[in-house]
């Protein structure tokens, strides 16, 4: 979701306009997501789509993409590793730290919108087929269901698929 506010551009160093930002995209997305999703000039909402939706493409004759290996940002170093194995032992130049031209500010601003659950409720209920098929954890504030009190329910069967108990 933060990649999806600044995509490529570059955090300011006033948390205030950066906060502006966030809360400007987590609107976008509990009012428009996912077909109405034309902001900033995007035509195509592609940047916001899940990771779910992405992986259930097709090629242009309409068959379902097959993948062979679906890796992890968190597990970088063992996935290459992998790769390279089935490669044949192909060795690959690599570069585990990604250059985020922001620094720092990335992880400032992040720690700052999830101060708000407002912005937690609305990735997951966004988001919430990817933290499903993906396997990654639903943040707490969605599991116990504290998202009504800003407004936004979860079905109990989604909880449940998320593992929430």
């Amino acid at each position: 979701f933060m990649a999806g506010v600044h995509e490529h551009g570059l955090w300011s160093k006033n948390m205030s306009e950066n906060m502006r930002d966030v809360d400007a995209m987590v609107k976008a997305l509990h009012e428009k997501y996912p077909n109405k999703m034309y902001t900033r000039g995007y035509t195509g909402a592609c940047e916001y789509a899940t990771q779910s939706y992405l992986l259930s493409g097709t090629d242009a004759e309409g068959k379902p993409i097959d993948y062979d290996f679906l890796g992890r940002v968190e597990n970088f170093s063992s996935n290459l590793g992998w790769l390279q194995q089935q490669l044949g032992g192909a060795k690959f130049a690599s570069r585990e730290r990604h250059e985020n031209p922001s620094g720092d500010l990335t992880h400032q601003v992040s720690f700052e919108a999830l101060k708000n659950p407002y912005n937690i409720c609305v990735v997951c209920k966004t988001f919430l087929q990817d933290y499903v098929c993906l396997g990654y954890p639903l943040p707490e504030t969605c599991c116990a269901n504290q998202c009504k009190d800003v407004g936004i329910t979860f079905q109990p069967s989604h909880l449940q698929a998320a593992g929430c108990s």
